[in-house]
This record gives structure tokens, sequence and C-alpha cells, in this order.
């Protein structure tokens, strides 16, 4: 049976069905503007640990050398 626009909601909110539960979900998010945001998103992230990781990394620092004592020289 179909409930009419202006009867209240049968979840029993009290609202007019039209207001409640009778509004149509209509999303503007596309399946396709879903995947490319994840897709961005993903990207963003990815560069940003990139980013944190060639920051942390010692591979233009010289490790520091244990110098031998010199031998016979004060």
């Amino acid at each position: 049976m179909k409930v009419s626009r202006n009867a209240p909601c049968p979840c029993g909110s009290g609202r007019k069905y039209k207001l409640c539960h009778g509004r149509g979900h209509r999303s503007e998010w596309t399946t396709g503007t879903t995947v490319r945001l994840a897709f961005l998103v993903t990207l963003l992230l990815a560069g940003l640990v990139l980013a944190v990781l060639s920051f942390l990394s010692p591979a233009d620092h010289a490790a520091p050398r244990a110098e031998a004592p010199s031998a016979g020289t004060r």
C-alpha cells in the first residue's frame, strides 16, 4: 500500500511522509566521483608518506666515524 505524501510517516516520527522518508535519496555523488576522490586521497597520502620518509632518511648524511687516536702526537 502506498503512503500519501501528506500522511504521517509510518516510521512513527510524527512528521509528514514527504518530509521524512518520502524524500528520495538523490545523491549528487556518483560512483565515478567517489572512486576518483578516493584515488586522489590515496595519491595525496602516498605523497605525504614519501615526503616524511625522505625527510627522515639519513641518505645524504655521512655516518660519523670513530677516529683512531694518533700514535705519538699530542
